[in-house]
């Protein structure tokens, strides 16, 4: 794995480390066997992109502006029901006639 980091989350005590931010990119493979270890480790190897390009602390997954605890498991979801509920929210036409 490339030289990185443990990101702490600013949530609760500070005891979490929810994430792993490498300090370049992923060797060919690494991604699949990240992938494949996930039973072991339950990271999931995921490509991030900051909020702002520009911004040095990698906003928000850097500066540790995540909260694992308030997270719902993925298997308590119905993908199907979960994605039809995203889509009605999002596309939505507001009284305006605009789109959200």
């Amino acid at each position: 794995m490339p030289a990185g980091q443990m990101i702490t989350s600013c949530e609760g005590n500070g005891d979490r480390q929810p994430l792993w931010l490498s300090d370049g990119p992923a060797t060919a493979g690494l991604w699949a066997r990240q992938h494949a270890e996930h039973g072991h480790s339950v990271l999931w190897p995921l490509l991030l992109d900051a909020l702002d390009p520009a911004d040095a602390e990698f906003r928000p997954w850097g500066s540790g502006e995540v909260f694992p605890e308030q997270m719902s498991a993925a298997a308590s979801h119905d993908p199907a029901a979960l994605l039809a509920k995203w889509w009605a929210t999002y596309t939505a036409v507001d009284e305006d006639d605009d789109r959200r």
